[in-house]
């Protein structure tokens, strides 16, 4: 009984990391996609201004 008993523990807690895991990888992929759309910007930027410069 005891068995059964730690192991639906772990199952359940097994579940809640996975969902942790999941909520942690949306936002590490939102927050990768928001960097590189933000360095994009930067370096057109950057370039706008070298070519005004020039």
């Amino acid at each position: 009984m005891d068995l059964q008993k730690g192991a639906g523990l772990n199952f359940r807690e097994a579940a809640i990391f996975e969902q942790l895991s999941k909520e942690a990888g949306r936002k590490w992929r939102d927050f990768f996609r928001f960097s590189t759309q933000f360095f994009a910007l930067s370096c057109y930027l950057k370039s706008i201004a070298e070519c005004r410069k020039s």
